[in-house]
């Protein structure tokens, strides 16, 4: 997905033709033309979004567990804990990529870990994401 943010122009709103032209790493040329609507603001653009989920450890939930929401830069956007039904929340975020870290340590030998690669979660302006984590257990160091 590409953006690009044009200098105000007053006597230019509503449809407008758009081309651009994409050059490949042999120089070679394309382009495209496409129709956009130009605004003065994009109220969607800002309107937050959630990610929500819930965290299952075979056919049960994870209560009181940590969860950790990092952005695609890895860094930390904010820990929650999951309720008695294994959910968790994190409101008003913008669009983006972000991934959701969680792990249970259930003694010194054996842990419990995410069953699938932690893959990144892609957030519309204003939308919401639905997430489950699976948990299976396994051995510890």
């Amino acid at each position: 997905m590409w953006e690009v943010k044009l200098p105000p122009q007053p006597e230019r709103k509503g449809p407008t033709e758009i081309s651009v032209q994409f050059v490949n790493t042999v120089g070679l040329p394309a382009f495209a033309t496409t129709t956009v609507v130009l605004v003065e603001n994009d109220p969607v653009k800002t309107a937050p979004g959630v990610i929500r989920g819930r965290v299952m450890y075979g056919a049960y939930p994870s209560p009181n567990l940590g969860v950790t929401l990092y952005d695609d830069k890895n860094a930390d956007k904010g820990k929650v804990m999951t309720n008695e039904k294994g959910m968790f929340e994190f409101k008003d975020l913008p669009a983006g990529r972000y991934r959701v870290v969680t792990a249970r340590r259930t003694d010194g030998r054996l842990g419990a870990f995410p069953r699938k690669p932690l893959e990144f979660i892609t957030l519309p302006p204003g939308g919401t994401q639905e997430v489950t984590v699976e948990l299976f257990l396994e051995p510890g160091p």
